[in-house]
Protein backbone atom coordinates (compact mmCIF):
# COMPACT_ATOMS: atom_id res chain seq x y z
CA UNK A 1 0.00 0.00 0.00
CA UNK A 2 1.22 3.49 -0.84
CA UNK A 3 1.99 5.70 2.16
CA UNK A 4 1.99 9.44 2.82
CA UNK A 5 2.93 11.37 5.96
CA UNK A 6 1.18 14.58 7.05
CA UNK A 7 3.05 16.68 9.60
CA UNK A 8 0.73 19.14 11.34
CA UNK A 9 -2.04 21.24 9.86
CA UNK A 10 -5.72 21.88 10.42
CA UNK A 11 -9.11 20.61 9.20
CA UNK A 12 -7.88 20.69 5.60
CA UNK A 13 -5.39 17.94 6.35
CA UNK A 14 -8.13 15.75 7.82
CA UNK A 15 -10.03 16.05 4.55
CA UNK A 16 -6.84 15.23 2.66
CA UNK A 17 -6.59 11.99 4.63
CA UNK A 18 -10.12 11.09 3.53
CA UNK A 19 -9.26 11.71 -0.12
CA UNK A 20 -6.07 9.66 0.14
CA UNK A 21 -7.97 6.79 1.80
CA UNK A 22 -10.38 6.75 -1.15
CA UNK A 23 -7.34 6.07 -3.33
CA UNK A 24 -6.19 3.26 -1.03
CA UNK A 25 -3.29 5.31 0.34
CA UNK A 26 -2.29 5.02 3.99
CA UNK A 27 -1.70 8.34 5.77
CA UNK A 28 0.47 8.71 8.86
CA UNK A 29 -0.72 11.78 10.79
CA UNK A 30 1.67 13.62 13.11
CA UNK A 31 0.30 16.29 15.44
CA UNK A 32 -3.33 15.14 15.53
CA UNK A 33 -3.60 13.71 19.04
CA UNK A 34 -6.58 15.92 20.01
CA UNK A 35 -8.93 14.80 17.25
CA UNK A 36 -10.51 11.51 16.23
CA UNK A 37 -9.25 10.30 12.86
CA UNK A 38 -11.17 7.90 10.65
CA UNK A 39 -8.87 7.93 7.65
CA UNK A 40 -5.40 8.47 9.09
CA UNK A 41 -3.05 6.72 11.50
CA UNK A 42 -1.85 8.83 14.40
CA UNK A 43 1.90 8.55 14.77
CA UNK A 44 5.02 10.13 16.22
CA UNK A 45 8.19 10.80 14.27
CA UNK A 46 9.67 7.59 15.63
CA UNK A 47 6.69 5.46 14.54
CA UNK A 48 6.59 6.38 10.85
CA UNK A 49 8.29 3.99 8.37
CA UNK A 50 10.01 6.85 6.60
CA UNK A 51 11.66 4.67 3.95
CA UNK A 52 8.20 3.73 2.65
CA UNK A 53 6.80 7.27 2.52
CA UNK A 54 6.00 8.46 -1.00
CA UNK A 55 5.16 12.06 -0.06
CA UNK A 56 5.62 14.31 2.95
CA UNK A 57 3.09 17.10 3.56
CA UNK A 58 3.69 20.12 5.75
CA UNK A 59 0.88 22.59 6.63
CA UNK A 60 -0.44 25.19 4.22
CA UNK A 61 1.06 27.88 6.50
CA UNK A 62 4.50 26.38 5.92
CA UNK A 63 7.40 25.88 8.30
CA UNK A 64 8.05 28.43 11.00
CA UNK A 65 11.22 29.41 12.83
CA UNK A 66 13.11 26.69 14.69
CA UNK A 67 11.44 24.00 12.55
CA UNK A 68 8.01 24.36 14.15
CA UNK A 69 4.80 23.83 12.18
CA UNK A 70 1.17 24.71 12.80
CA UNK A 71 -0.69 21.84 14.45
CA UNK A 72 -4.12 22.95 15.68
CA UNK A 73 -5.04 19.45 16.87
CA UNK A 74 -1.84 18.87 18.84
CA UNK A 75 -1.55 19.16 22.62
CA UNK A 76 1.94 20.62 22.33
CA UNK A 77 4.08 22.49 19.77
CA UNK A 78 5.08 20.28 16.85
CA UNK A 79 8.77 20.47 15.99
CA UNK A 80 10.22 18.74 12.93
CA UNK A 81 12.62 15.89 13.70
CA UNK A 82 15.23 16.31 10.98
CA UNK A 83 17.02 13.10 11.92
CA UNK A 84 13.88 11.08 11.21
CA UNK A 85 13.02 12.90 7.98
CA UNK A 86 16.51 12.21 6.70
CA UNK A 87 15.43 8.56 6.43
CA UNK A 88 13.02 9.32 3.56
CA UNK A 89 14.14 8.13 0.14
CA UNK A 90 15.37 10.55 -2.50
CA UNK A 91 12.17 9.80 -4.46
CA UNK A 92 9.94 11.07 -1.64
CA UNK A 93 8.41 14.44 -2.55
CA UNK A 94 8.10 17.11 0.13
CA UNK A 95 5.13 19.50 -0.10
CA UNK A 96 4.16 22.63 1.78
CA UNK A 97 1.64 25.42 1.26
CA UNK A 98 4.08 28.32 1.26
CA UNK A 99 7.83 27.99 1.57
CA UNK A 100 8.77 31.01 3.69
CA UNK A 101 12.06 31.51 5.51
CA UNK A 102 11.56 28.38 7.63
CA UNK A 103 11.03 26.23 4.56
CA UNK A 104 14.08 27.66 2.84
CA UNK A 105 16.17 26.95 5.93
CA UNK A 106 14.92 23.35 6.00
CA UNK A 107 15.73 22.93 2.30
CA UNK A 108 19.24 24.23 2.78
CA UNK A 109 19.91 22.27 5.95
CA UNK A 110 18.58 18.95 4.66
CA UNK A 111 19.40 19.38 0.98
CA UNK A 112 15.86 18.48 -0.02
CA UNK A 113 13.46 20.38 -2.28
CA UNK A 114 10.15 21.69 -0.94
CA UNK A 115 7.26 22.00 -3.40
CA UNK A 116 5.04 24.99 -2.38
CA UNK A 117 1.51 24.11 -3.49
CA UNK A 118 0.10 27.64 -3.21
CA UNK A 119 2.65 28.92 -5.72
CA UNK A 120 1.11 26.72 -8.39
CA UNK A 121 -1.26 28.58 -10.70
CA UNK A 122 -3.91 25.86 -10.64
CA UNK A 123 -3.99 25.69 -6.83
CA UNK A 124 -3.88 29.45 -6.31
CA UNK A 125 -6.72 30.05 -8.75
CA UNK A 126 -8.95 27.42 -7.14
CA UNK A 127 -7.92 28.60 -3.67
CA UNK A 128 -9.07 32.07 -4.63
CA UNK A 129 -12.70 30.94 -4.73
CA UNK A 130 -13.15 30.07 -1.01
CA UNK A 131 -10.92 33.03 -0.15
CA UNK A 132 -13.19 35.42 -2.06
CA UNK A 133 -16.29 33.90 -0.45
CA UNK A 134 -14.69 34.29 2.98
CA UNK A 135 -13.86 37.93 2.26
CA UNK A 136 -17.46 38.63 1.26
CA UNK A 137 -18.68 36.97 4.47
CA UNK A 138 -16.35 39.03 6.67
CA UNK A 139 -17.10 42.31 4.91
CA UNK A 140 -20.81 41.77 5.46
CA UNK A 141 -20.34 40.67 9.06
CA UNK A 142 -18.05 43.49 10.17
CA UNK A 143 -19.57 46.53 8.43
CA UNK A 144 -22.92 48.27 8.66
CA UNK A 145 -23.25 49.07 4.96
CA UNK A 146 -23.92 46.90 1.93
CA UNK A 147 -21.20 45.78 -0.45
CA UNK A 148 -23.43 47.06 -3.24
CA UNK A 149 -22.55 50.72 -3.69
CA UNK A 150 -19.55 50.64 -1.35
CA UNK A 151 -16.16 52.07 -2.33
CA UNK A 152 -13.78 49.15 -1.96
CA UNK A 153 -10.03 49.15 -2.61
CA UNK A 154 -8.38 45.79 -3.29
CA UNK A 155 -4.60 45.78 -2.84
CA UNK A 156 -2.87 43.28 -5.10
CA UNK A 157 -4.22 41.76 -8.30
CA UNK A 158 -2.62 38.36 -8.29
CA UNK A 159 -4.63 35.17 -8.57
CA UNK A 160 -6.52 35.84 -5.31
CA UNK A 161 -6.78 39.60 -5.62
CA UNK A 162 -8.15 39.36 -9.14
CA UNK A 163 -10.89 36.94 -8.07
CA UNK A 164 -11.77 39.14 -5.08
CA UNK A 165 -11.99 42.31 -7.18
CA UNK A 166 -14.14 40.60 -9.81
CA UNK A 167 -16.46 39.11 -7.17
CA UNK A 168 -16.98 42.39 -5.34
CA UNK A 169 -17.59 44.31 -8.56
CA UNK A 170 -20.17 41.72 -9.62
CA UNK A 171 -21.97 42.43 -6.32
CA UNK A 172 -22.28 46.10 -7.22
CA UNK A 173 -19.31 47.55 -5.34
CA UNK A 174 -17.25 50.43 -6.72
CA UNK A 175 -13.94 48.58 -6.85
CA UNK A 176 -10.48 50.00 -7.40
CA UNK A 177 -7.70 47.43 -7.69
CA UNK A 178 -4.14 48.50 -6.89
CA UNK A 179 -1.12 46.76 -8.42
CA UNK A 180 2.32 47.73 -9.69
CA UNK A 181 2.34 44.85 -12.18
CA UNK A 182 1.52 46.05 -15.74
CA UNK A 183 0.29 42.55 -16.69
CA UNK A 184 -2.12 42.46 -13.72
CA UNK A 185 -3.42 45.94 -14.53
CA UNK A 186 -3.97 44.91 -18.15
CA UNK A 187 -6.04 41.95 -16.94
CA UNK A 188 -8.06 44.29 -14.74
CA UNK A 189 -8.64 46.64 -17.65
CA UNK A 190 -10.06 43.82 -19.79
CA UNK A 191 -12.44 43.04 -16.92
CA UNK A 192 -13.44 46.72 -16.72
CA UNK A 193 -12.19 47.03 -13.15
CA UNK A 194 -10.83 50.45 -12.22
CA UNK A 195 -7.14 50.13 -11.34
CA UNK A 196 -3.88 51.91 -10.72
CA UNK A 197 -0.35 51.57 -9.29
CA UNK A 198 0.49 51.75 -5.58
CA UNK A 199 1.49 55.40 -5.91
CA UNK A 200 -2.19 56.20 -6.51
CA UNK A 201 -3.30 54.61 -3.24
CA UNK A 202 -3.16 57.89 -1.25
CA UNK A 203 -5.82 59.27 -3.61
CA UNK A 204 -8.12 56.32 -2.87
CA UNK A 205 -7.88 56.15 0.92
CA UNK A 206 -10.03 59.16 1.95
CA UNK A 207 -13.16 57.84 0.19
CA UNK A 208 -12.69 54.09 0.80
CA UNK A 209 -15.35 52.31 2.86
CA UNK A 210 -13.42 49.03 2.88
CA UNK A 211 -9.89 47.95 1.98
CA UNK A 212 -8.96 44.34 1.24
CA UNK A 213 -5.23 43.64 1.25
CA UNK A 214 -3.64 40.59 -0.39
CA UNK A 215 -0.04 41.91 -0.51
CA UNK A 216 2.30 40.24 2.06
CA UNK A 217 4.31 43.42 2.69
CA UNK A 218 3.64 46.63 4.59
CA UNK A 219 1.49 48.74 2.28
CA UNK A 220 -1.11 50.26 4.61
CA UNK A 221 1.31 52.50 6.46
CA UNK A 222 0.71 55.09 9.15
CA UNK A 223 0.72 57.92 6.60
CA UNK A 224 -1.99 56.20 4.52
CA UNK A 225 -4.14 55.23 7.48
CA UNK A 226 -4.01 58.80 8.71
CA UNK A 227 -6.01 59.80 5.61
CA UNK A 228 -8.72 57.14 6.03
CA UNK A 229 -12.28 57.89 7.14
CA UNK A 230 -13.09 56.73 10.72
CA UNK A 231 -15.60 54.17 9.45
CA UNK A 232 -13.07 52.38 7.22
CA UNK A 233 -12.89 48.58 7.60
CA UNK A 234 -9.60 46.91 6.67
CA UNK A 235 -9.54 43.19 5.91
CA UNK A 236 -5.99 41.90 5.51
CA UNK A 237 -5.82 38.37 4.07
CA UNK A 238 -2.12 38.42 3.19
CA UNK A 239 0.10 35.67 4.61
CA UNK A 240 2.33 36.14 7.63
CA UNK A 241 1.81 39.40 9.49
CA UNK A 242 -0.14 40.94 6.64
CA UNK A 243 0.48 44.34 5.12
CA UNK A 244 -1.19 46.70 7.60
CA UNK A 245 0.17 48.84 10.43
CA UNK A 246 -2.29 47.29 12.88
CA UNK A 247 -0.84 49.12 15.86
CA UNK A 248 -1.53 52.53 14.33
CA UNK A 249 -4.91 51.40 13.03
CA UNK A 250 -5.88 50.53 16.59
CA UNK A 251 -4.50 53.83 17.85
CA UNK A 252 -6.66 55.68 15.31
CA UNK A 253 -9.70 53.59 16.20
CA UNK A 254 -9.90 51.99 12.77
CA UNK A 255 -11.42 48.54 12.47
CA UNK A 256 -8.74 46.25 11.01
CA UNK A 257 -8.68 42.46 10.85
CA UNK A 258 -5.92 40.03 9.89
CA UNK A 259 -7.47 36.90 8.36
CA UNK A 260 -4.95 34.76 6.46
CA UNK A 261 -5.81 31.21 5.41
CA UNK A 262 -9.55 31.79 5.02
CA UNK A 263 -10.16 28.49 3.15
CA UNK A 264 -8.83 26.59 6.15
CA UNK A 265 -11.65 27.64 8.48
CA UNK A 266 -14.35 28.69 6.04
CA UNK A 267 -14.27 25.76 3.60
CA UNK A 268 -11.78 23.16 4.88
CA UNK A 269 -13.55 20.28 3.15
CA UNK A 270 -13.27 21.69 -0.37
CA UNK A 271 -9.85 23.21 0.29
CA UNK A 272 -8.52 19.89 1.59
CA UNK A 273 -9.94 17.97 -1.36
CA UNK A 274 -8.32 20.40 -3.78
CA UNK A 275 -4.90 20.08 -2.15
CA UNK A 276 -5.11 16.29 -2.00
CA UNK A 277 -6.17 16.04 -5.65
CA UNK A 278 -3.23 18.24 -6.64
CA UNK A 279 -0.75 16.09 -4.71
CA UNK A 280 -2.22 12.89 -6.17
CA UNK A 281 -2.07 14.25 -9.72
CA UNK A 282 1.54 15.29 -9.16
CA UNK A 283 2.58 11.93 -7.69
CA UNK A 284 0.84 9.98 -10.45
CA UNK A 285 2.91 11.83 -13.04
CA UNK A 286 6.12 10.35 -11.67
Amino acid sequence: MRSIAIIGGDARQIEMMRTFADENIRTYALGFDHVQLHHGLKATFQEVPWQQIEALLFPVSGIKEQDTVEAVFSSQPLVIDREQLQKTSSACKWYTGIKGTGGKALEKGMKRKLHPLLERDDVAILNGIPTAEGIVYLLIKHTDITIHGADIVVLGAGRVGLTVANTLQAMGAHVTSISNDPYERARLKTMQIKNGPLEKLPDMMPSADMVVNTIPALVLTKSLLREAKPQLFILDVASGEGGTDFEYAKERGLKAMLAPGLPGWLAPKRAGQMLAETVLFDLNQL
